[in-house]
């Protein structure tokens, strides 16, 4: 499309006018999308960053936790005895 063309279509009135619009519509539109998907991305991102984290300090704690239950028995809990011989 000329320059003069979008010229005209931008800064007309009337027909001229919704024309523009018309003509300018695809763009303004993927632009919008392209804004969309970038945040769509960045949320995205943020969460998996944060599930990592919460996935991270679970499995740390977890560790932690069996390490300190394993040194040391809990005498309310009952073990069966197991014969070896």
């Amino acid at each position: 499309m000329s320059p003069h063309l979008l010229t005209l279509l931008r800064t007309g009135s009337g027909p001229w006018r919704i024309l523009g619009a018309v003509a300018a519509w695809p763009v303004a539109s993927q632009q919008q999308a392209r804004r969309n998907a970038l945040l769509a991305s960045t949320a995205l991102t943020d969460r998996r960053r944060e599930r990592l984290e919460v996935e991270d300090f679970l499995a740390h704690h977890l560790h932690r936790h069996a390490d300190r239950h394993q040194q040391t028995p809990d005498p309310h809990v009952h073990r069966p005895q197991v014969n070896t011989a």
